[in-house]
Order: structure tokens, then C-alpha cells, then sequence
């Protein structure tokens, strides 16, 4: 049977409504009990086997309390909710709900056995894949009671079913939705391999090598987002461990997930809830997931046999990415070097364009060009020969390596200049195969600016300063910054707490004026190495100045924490309002709060920053309903391209997932999502699996032939344009004015909104400038801490670089900050002759400012390093 199923099994569903009154008795017995919610697999944090209701109703009250969309219910809704519960029948094979159809009802299993399927590909339409099957006390389709959720699988009774049904209708009437808590989606990071403890690597072979790499080539996950064979260095860090029977690898739910293992010999058996499920054998890869960050473990794996594995450590992924990038990088230097078409461009700058270059290889009668084409972009053969036909013109070009020099060929020159250029020539490929480098002119473009603005700059003497070189970019400007000191304020309330700090609402007592707070634990940054985070927070922050971002006021440290003093926007995140007021699919809404999205993007990129972690969660409202971005810890200063496999999962880009390199173009792709999730109610590509969604998006947007019917034509369209799989191909890397004049912003009015006339298409409900009501806190997340200790040093800065300790030293408190208003251009590379030194001569002293002098030489950096360990007097400075 399809996952679909047959209109019969349709007709079959049972519908017998039993009140609680004839209900039987209930009891409750201890198990784990799983969620399935339109497509999301989750745990819940409780249990229930319910054999029925009346007496035991207080029962059902503490389980439904349990379930994460209810956790926030007060006790007496609850009862309204449990007595709301209709008991529902089902015959053995019958539908309860069915895959692509527009769910309305939440589900309790009471008795029996629910089966989660999904449909096959299109060419194997009879196929169906089981995802779990889920017993009494589990339930599923929370999430259609707040939108009109298309099922993302269907589930059908495996035996007799009894369930528990509570409908959207009945939900909306009782109006719960104002006391519900939606907890946002958490973001990742994964650092390089230093920051999870490993073993020494085993000295391997060939063989081991090409073994690894085939294994984790062979995984279906992993082949999905990584091209693993391009990245040779990937099994370079890997140890042999030898695992005895009966011994456990990994332990589900285990929270620290840290490796990826490969078996080398022995067996191991898949064991989920207690039940083995699978086994694994010579070849298999397990806890894949870790490759890109650290998630609680979803099975237990246990051998069977004496085995071997092989350890991967998590975060390795991005070393061996830039590895190899930088690899590559070198060769297509050399073939960058040798097109004249590129000579009047900087050695640094053609390092810069290197990673940018696509390889591709061709067959003999390939076009790479037809008459009247676009030149789309600039193509350099290092191998190989071609025809080239134009008018009377018609001869062969060879490319590759003589005895005496490299030789290559340059076709498609006026993609550099922009789009629209029609080619005079037809390029055909003559030679068996032939070896090109593709350059995007659009990603030319964006990096670069105007080729023919390059050449004439070069005609008159001036050298070019590509857009991301660093002497063009914006400096930290401290001068705004406010002068409060910590006992001047005091705290309202606790607004939401994340991943790395609690967010809060504090009041000056002398004026009454509000400031949102984050409050970062000291203890905890130390443990986790987050030093340069925070400091990178800060410091990009302080680059912008727009009204739709919010703005940091001040930042200081007190005895176990840092804080960022910022203004209020205290109207709520997007990912509340929007499902608090049932906001997903109106196009109004989702066009007003995208327009304010892109006005900040734009700014954000102007100062040469990737946000890099826009989804609802991260943009609040103000007290008059516009947009602000918030939380900047993902938010970088991109030169070129960075690796780091960073964002929140439903929103990654390609090239995060395959650890290609970015910047900040998946800014845009984060926006494509972030439309789409606001007309439908959910991503494009969200599966049970990270890592088929990983896949899917890696796939790319053609490959969802259809839109929800909630997603206009003009708003797919758009949509669309964004999530291009290559980077330089969406749409505002072509310019932001390309995007205002899309179809779907159409009579929208830009000049209103950027003087904030345009009228929010939902107002806020704030009865005060101190009202947090539009922030869940009812169960608040405990922000991560711990104690830090203070071990009064002398030693200014215990750091791993001289740069760390430049970027320690800038984050002084307010006072000793002021004369140190250029020291961030240091940090950021800036010749230290372009800092004013009198201030910085008077502040560090004659020891250290003579490190600062030292570290701007070329060779300045050891003798800098000996001066910053120099004793100093007053308070330790060697965290914050």
C-alpha cells in the first residue's frame, strides 16, 4: 500500500466519539513517549499509557502538561483541554491522517499501534519508507493545531487503534493560544577540531586512507551534502580504537556527541528504546551527524563482536574543507596568473577570486558559448583545445602545459562587465575532453564591483582595493556608546534565555529608561572558549547604525558575567507572533516584515558582515510593530570565504552543508527560507532527519516541484530567485534595487517605510515601556553558566595568539576603552601607523604599546608576544 493510501482506507477511518463520562478508568505507567508533528520526529518529557478516562483525568491534565506546545498552560486550561478530548476508533490498516493533506487535529494514542510512513520517489511510487511506529501514550499533530500543517507523512493504524483527538476548532475557541510557549529553534557552530578533546591520529596507510574516505563516500547521508574525495585531509585526524563485545559506542540520548565512527571489522547492533533495530558491519559509518555539529544521540550502538573503529573527531570537517580549499586555491592561482584578461587585479586580490573558480569538465563538441548567448561567465581553459568561430575568424586554441610554460585561454571576457552582454563568437570544444575554470561575472561583480571601473583605475596609476579588502572596511566606532555603570540600573524581568545567555529587561532608576540586557555567563565562555565570540559580537554590532537592527548602547563586565546594553523592542520575537496570531500565509505580513529584513541585510553587507543566522526566532518587533534583527553571535567581518559550518539547520545554505566556503550570500538564502516558513508555516526542505534535510537542501529548491497553495505565484517566483543553489546567482547578489523591483513587491512603497510610514500590518499589545508580556516566561531554559573564578594574574592576557590577546585587550571596560578607539583596526589587520598613538602610547603604557608597534612589523610578533606576558598592575584582564 502506498504512503498515500486508497480512498477505501479513507472511507474506512472510524469516528466513534465516546464522552468521558462512559469513558473507562485510566493509569499511567513510565515509558518514553515520542512526538510526531508534521514532519518533525521530537521526544517528549514525559509518558502515558492510557487505558482510558473519567477518574483519571487528572492523569491526562499531567501528561498533556508534558507535551512542549502545552508546557506553559496554566492548570486550569489544562482541565479544558483534557475535557475537550474526543476518543476516536480505528480499524487495523485505516488512515488517521494522510501525507500532503492540511491536518486540523492533535492526536493521544490510547491503545494499539500508529504506523509513520512515508511515501516512495516518484519512480518507486509502491515504495514506502517506516519512520517508527508509535504506541499508546505517544502522540502526534500538535503543530496543526496552530496553522492548517500539511502532513509531512502519513500515519495509519498498525493494529486496532484508540486514540484521543483534540481539534483546531475546538483549540481556537478556548483561546490558548496567547498562553502557549514557542520555543525557538536552537542555532549551531561547529569550530575547528582544537575544541573537542581527541586522541593522537594512528599513522595510517594508503589503503586505511582510501578505506575512510570510501566509507564515508558509501554513507547515504554524508553523500548527500560532502563531496568527500575532494577533501583528502578529511581522514587525517583519525585514531584506531579497538571496541570489546558487549561494550556500548554511543548511548542514545547521550548529549555530548562529538565523533563519527567507521567500522574497520566486527558488527554492532542499532538498538533504539531497547529494541535492536538494525546492525552495522565493516564499511558502516554511525553518529554521522557529528560531522557538522554536536546533537544528542538518537540510538544506541553496542557491539557484537570484537571490532575496530576508526574516531572522527566533530569540527574537523572545517579544517579539512580549508585545507583543501586552500590546495585548490594555489593551483588556480597559477591559471588566474596567466590570464591577461585579470592582470590589472592584486596578487592579493586574485587569492581572494581563487576560491571563487568553479571546475568543469567537458566533452569534445561541447559548447561553451553559441553566438548571440549571454556571457554569463568568464571561462579559463587550462586543458585542452577549442574552435572559435566569429565572422571571417575561425581557428583552434590549445590549452595546457608545454615544456617551456603554462598556456591557457580565456573565452566569455564580458561577463565581468555585467549581465546583458551577447556573445559575437561561438566556442566549441575540439580536443576529447578539455579542463575549464568558470567564474560567475554576478560573484564577480559583488566582490569586486565594476570590472571596467578596475581597468580604468588601473589606466590611471591607482591601485584596486577589492570591496573585501580589509583597508576598506568599516572601523568600530565606540564614541556612541553610553556611560552608564551597572549600579545606575536594575532588572524588571527575564525576557527569553538561549544558547549562550539570558536576555533581559532592565530600567535606569534614575530616568526610568528601558534596556534590553544580555547578560553572558564569564565562567561559561571561559569553558566553552567563547572569548573571541563575544568579542566578535561586540565589535559587529558596533559597525551598524539602522533603524530595522537593534542597537548596541553599551557593554561592561560585572563579577560573573558580560553585558550588552542594548535598546527595546519588546513586541515579541516573529516566531511567537506568528503563531500566537495564526499570521503564517498572509502575504501582507510576510511582505512587511521581509522588506525591513532586506533594508537591514543591505546595511549589514555594506559592512562587509554575514549575518548568518536569520530565521523568526532572531527578528523582534518594536513598540510600533517594525522589524530589528537581534542576536549578532553568528554575525562575522567576511574576507573572501570562511568554513565554519554555522546557522540554524533548517537554514543552511549549500555551501555551509558541503563545507564549500561562504559569505554572505547565505544571507539571501536564509531569506528565501525565512519567506517561504512565513507563508506556509513551515521550511522547504525540514524532514524527521537533520540529514535528509541537509540533503534535500543540497538538492535544491527544483527539486520541490510544487509550492503550498498558501505561496502566491509572485511570492514562488521570488522565493525561488532566492534559494539558487549557486550562491552569486540569487537574486540581490545582483543588487539589492533587483529585489525591489520583484514581482511580489509590486506598489510596495520603500520611501515610506524607510521613514517609518508605513502603517505595521500588526500592532503590538503593550500596555507600558516595561510590558513583557509578548515574551514567554512562564518556564524560561536555564541560560547555560558557570563559575568563573578570578585568579587576580598579573599576567595581562593568558591568550592563544597575540591576535586573541589584541581582541581581550579591546574589550575593556568603557573608561579604559575610550583611548583605545583605533585598537580594533589592529585587531582586523589595519597598519598600526593608521592609529592615532598618542592616546594608545598613554593608555598601555610604553611596554605594550611597544607590542601593538612590534605586532604591525613583519616580523614583530614573537617580541610582541613576550611584551603582552609582561606583569602589569591592577585588576586581571585575562578574560574580560
Amino acid at each position: 500500500m502506498g504512503a498515500k493510501g486508497s480512498r477505501q482506507q479513507q472511507e474506512e477511518r472510524q469516528q466513534v466519539t465516546e464522552t468521558p463520562e462512559t469513558s473507562p478508568r485510566a493509569a499511567f505507567a513510565s515509558r518514553n513517549s515520542r512526538s510526531f508533528s508534521g514532519g518533525r520526529l521530537t521526544r517528549s518529557f514525559s509518558s502515558l499509557d492510557i487505558l482510558g478516562r473519567g477518574k483519571n483525568q487528572e492523569e491526562l491534565e499531567n501528561f498533556l502538561g508534558q507535551v512542549p506546545l502545552f508546557r506553559c498552560l496554566p492548570r486550569s486550561k489544562l482541565t479544558l483541554l483534557a475535557e475537550a478530548g474526543q476518543k476516536k476508533k480505528y480499524v487495523t490498516g485505516a488512515v488517521v491522517i494522510e501525507e500532503g493533506e492540511e491536518g486540523d487535529c492533535f492526536y493521544i494514542i490510547q491503545h494499539g499501534e500508529a504506523e509513520v510512513v512515508k511515501a516512495g520517489s516518484e519512480e518507486q511510487e509502491d515504495d514506502e519508507e517506516l519512520l517508527v511506529v508509535l504506541s499508546k501514550g505517544d502522540f502526534f499533530g500538535e503543530r496543526a493545531l496552530l496553522t492548517k500543517d500539511v502532513r509531512a507523512a502519513t500515519v495509519r493504524a498498525g493494529s486496532p487503534l484508540s486514540l484521543i483527538e483534540i481539534s483546531r476548532e475546538v483549540f481556537e475557541s478556548m483561546g490558548l493560544r496567547e498562553d502557549l510557549d514557542f520555543r525557538g529553534r536552537n542555532a549551531i557552530r561547529v569550530e575547528g577540531h582544537q575544541t573537542v578533546k581527541t586522541k593522537p591520529a594512528t599513522p595510517k596507510s594508503q589503503a586505511d586512507r582510501k578505506f575512510i574516505l570510501d566509507a564515508l563516500a558509501g554513507n547515504e547521508n554524508i553523500s548527500q551534502f560532502l563531496n568527500v574525495y575532494s577533501m583528502p585531509q578529511l581522514s587525517s585526524p583519525a585514531w584506531r580504537e579497538d571496541i570489546t563485545v558487549g561494550e556500548e559506542v554511543i548511548r542514545q540520548g547521550d548529549s555530548t556527541a562529538d565523533f563519527c565512527y567507521i567500522i574497520q571489522s566486527g558488527e554492532f547492533a542499532v538498538i533504539i528504546d531497547g529494541k535492536v533495530v538494525g546492525h552495522l558491519s565493516k564499511g558502516n559509518c554511525f553518529g554521522e551527524l557529528s560531522l557538522l555539529y554536536s546533537a544528542p544521540r538518537t540510538a544506541t550502538i553496542k557491539a557484537t563482536k570484537n571490532s575496530t573503529i576508526w574516531v572522527l573527531p566533530r569540527g574537523w570537517l572545517k579544517t579539512a574543507a580549508q585545507e583543501s580549499a586552500a590546495h585548490a586555491a594555489k593551483k588556480r592561482l597559477v591559471f588566474l596568473n596567466h590570464a591577461p584578461v585579470l592582470d590589472m587585479l592584486l596578487q592579493d586580490e586574485k587569492r581572494l577570486l581563487a576560491p571563487m573558480l568553479s571546475e568543469c569538465h567537458m566533452k569534445q563538441k561541447e559548447e561553451i558559448v553559441g553566438f548571440g548567448e549571454e556571457e554569463a561567465s568568464l571561462y579559463i581553459m587550462t586543458d585542452g583545445s577549442a574552435r572559435i568561430l566569429e565572422d571571417d575568424l575561425n581557428v583552434i586554441v590549445t590549452a595546457g602545459f608545454s615544456p617551456s610554460e603554462l598556456q591557457v585561454h580565456t573565452f566569455c571576457e564580458k561577463a565581468l562587465c555585467g549581465p546583458g552582454h551577447a556573445s559575437p563568437r561561438s566556442v566549441k570544444i575540439t580536443s576529447p575532453t578539455a579542463t575549464c575554470y568558470k567564474l560567475d561575472g554576478v560573484a564577480f561583480a559583488a566582490t569586486f564591483g565594476s570590472y571596467l571601473d578596475i581597468v580604468n583605475q588601473s589606466k590611471r596609476g591607482f591601485d584596486f582595493i577589492g570591496l573585501e579588502s580589509q583597508t576598506r572596511g568599516h572601523s568600530v566606532d565606540t564614541s556612541t556608546l553610553l556611560s552608564l555603570r551597572k549600579k545606575d540600573l536594575r532588572k524588571i524581568a527575564a525576557l527569553r534565555n538561549g544558547q549562550f545567555g539570558g536576555l533581559e529587561l532592565w530600567q535606569q532608576t534614575r530616568t526610568g529608561e528601558p534596556y534590553m540586557v544580555k547578560s553572558v555567563s564569564k565562567g561559561y565562555v571561559v569553558e566553552q572558549a567563547l572569548q573571541e565570540r563575544v568579542l566578535q559580537e561586540r565589535d559587529t554590532m558596533l559597525l551598524f547604525d539602522h533603524p530595522f537592527i537593534i542597537k548596541l548602547l553599551q557593554t561592561f563586565s560585572g563579577e560573573q558575567n558580560v553585558y550588552f546594553l542594548m535598546e527595546t523592542a519588546l513586541g515579541g520575537d516573529l516566531h511567537s507572533v506568528y503563531l500566537t496570531n495564526a499570521l503564517h500565509g498572509s502575504n501582507r505580513h510576510a511582505q512587511f516584515y521581509a522588506a525591513g529584513i532586506l533594508l537591514a541585510l543591505e546595511h549589514i553587507h555594506s559592512r562587509k558582515v554575514a549575518y548568518r543566522d536569520l530565521k523568526p526566532e532572531n527578528v523582534f518587533l518594536s513598540a510600533n510593530g517594525f522589524v530589528k534583527l537581534v542576536n549578532f553571535g553568528l554575525a562575522k567581518v567576511v574576507n573572501g570565504r570562511t568554513y565554519t559550518i554555522v546557522g540554524t539547520p533548517e537554514y543552511l545554505a549549500p555551501e555551509i552543508i558541503g563545507a564549500f566556503g561562504h559569505n554572505h550570500a547565505v544571507d539571501w538564502w536564509a531569506f528565501g527560507i525565512f519567506i517561504f516558513e512565513c507563508l506556509s508555516g513551515k521550511t522547504p526542505f525540514e524532514d524527521t532527519n537533520p540529514m535528509q534535510t541537509f540533503g534535500k537542501a543540497m538538492a535544491g529548491i527544483e527539486k520541490i516541484p510544487s509550492f503550498p497553495s498558501k505561496v502566491n505565484p509572485a511570492a514562488e517566483r521570488f522565493i525561488r530567485a532566492l534559494l539558487k543553489r549557486e550562491p552569486g546567482r540569487r537574486l540581490p547578489m545582483k543588487g539589492v534595487a533587483n529585489v525591489k523591483q520583484a514581482d511580489w513587491f509590486v506598489g510596495f512603497d520603500w520611501r515610506q517605510l524607510t521613514r517609518h510610514e508605513t502603517v505595521p500590518p500588526f500592532q503590538p499589545s503593550l500596555q507600558s515601556n516595561l510590558d513583557t508580556s509578548n515574551f514567554n516566561k512562564e518556564e524560561m531554559f536555564t541560560a547555560p553558566s558557570a563559575p568563573f573564578v578570578d585568579d587576580n594574574s598579573e599576567t595581562l592576557l593568558q591568550c592563544s595568539s597575540l591576535a586573541q590577546a589584541f581582541r581581550t585587550l579591546s574589550s575593556l571596560d568603557l573608561d579604559e576603552l575610550k583611548p583605545l578607539q583605533g585598537l580594533a583596526n589592529t585587531v582586523r589587520g589595519a597598519a598600526v601607523s593608521q592609529i592615532d598613538q598618542k592616546p594608545l602610547q598613554q593608555a598601555l603604557g610604553p611596554g605594550l604599546f611597544r607590542a601593538v608597534v612590534l605586532a604591525g612589523g613583519a616580523n614583530g610578533s614573537e617580541e610582541a608576544e613576550k611584551q603582552l606576558r609582561r606583569p602589569v598592575q591592577g585588576k586581571s584582564r585575562q578574560v574580560l
